[in-house]
Formats: C-alpha cells, sequence, structure tokens
C-alpha cells in the first residue's frame, strides 16, 4: 500500500510543480515614450472614457487605462501578449499652454507589438492636433 502511494505521489508530483508558473511570469512592465518632435510634454492626460482611446491585448481582448505621462512617459504592468494601442490627448507644455496630440502607430493589428519581456520601453511618435 505505501508503495502505491510513492508511485502516485512521484508520478502526479511533477505535474503540479509544471504549473507552478509565477504571476510575475505572465506580466511585463511596460514604460511609454511618447515624442513630439522637438517639444518638450511635461504631461500628458489621456481621458480613458473616450472609445478611440485604447491599450488592447490582442490575445485577451482585455484593455488597460493610461496613467498620466509625466515627461512624456508613463508605466504599465500588463499581461505578456500582443498589443495596439491609440489615444488622442491634452500635452501640458513647460510655459503652462496646452495641445491636443495623438498616438497612432500601433492602431491597428498590422502595426501591433509584441510584449513578451519581464519589461519593455516602447517610444512613439505623436502627432500634434
Amino acid at each position: 500500500m505505501k508503495n502505491k502511494g510513492l508511485i502516485i505521489l512521484s508520478l502526479l508530483l511533477p505535474l503540479v510543480l509544471s504549473c507552478g508558473r509565477g504571476v510575475d511570469e505572465i506580466y511585463s512592465t511596460v514604460t511609454l515614450n511618447a515624442v513630439c518632435g522637438d517639444m518638450n510634454l511635461v504631461s500628458i492626460r489621456v481621458d480613458n472614457t473616450q472609445k478611440g482611446n485604447f491599450f488592447r491585448n490582442l490575445n485577451t481582448g482585455e484593455e488597460y487605462s493610461y496613467p498620466m505621462f509625466v515627461n512624456g512617459t508613463c508605466t504599465l504592468k500588463i499581461l505578456k501578449g500582443v498589443y495596439i494601442f491609440a489615444f488622442d490627448g491634452i500635452a501640458t507644455l513647460p510655459d503652462g499652454s496646452t495641445c491636443r496630440v495623438r498616438c497612432y502607430e500601433h492602431r491597428s493589428p498590422n502595426d501591433s507589438v509584441n510584449i513578451l519581456d519581464d519589461s519593455e520601453d516602447l517610444t512613439f511618435e505623436l502627432l500634434k492636433l
């Protein structure tokens, strides 16, 4: 009877141990770097409630909200996968003035980005509207 228990345990142990991918292994920390010509961007505010503003995982359909961009940069913790993203935002410049900007380079599946490493830096050009 003891041997039977050991055999079952030895068969199940590799199965149990192999399923234990750590939660951190399936997520990536992504730093988004927005550039708009020679403009110095103090901040960019994205209205996440607008339908055209999205950061979407094509594998799962899950969408993430954009945090505030500070000095043209923000960071997201997302599930690894293939992503498309786009947004219109309000950029604040060093003199306090604002202007509308658009991120559009990765808005369709043909322009998607693979985010598969534990951390990724993505730099993209904004269009001033």
